[in-house]
């Protein structure tokens, strides 16, 4: 099961979890007892300065990751 989450720093208070850094992730277990792994992303916004290939770069990781390339 794969899920998004826009405020991952909710999901690592809900959890317990600390925050982790841009491009990696934490596991956690959420109240009903369902392991998730917690990814923090950059910002796919023009607005952030992080150049486009290097967001890109994060997001193909963790698509590798999880299983989807």
């Amino acid at each position: 099961e794969i899920c998004a989450c826009l405020v991952g720093s909710e999901m690592c208070i809900e959890t317990g979890t600390t925050s982790p850094k841009i491009g990696e992730s934490v596991e956690a277990v959420m109240n009903d007892g369902r392991m998730v792994e917690i990814f923090r992303m950059p910002s796919t916004s023009r607005a952030y300065p992080l150049p486009l290939e290097k967001k890109a770069e994060y997001y193909r990781e963790m698509f590798k990751k999880i299983g989807i390339l």
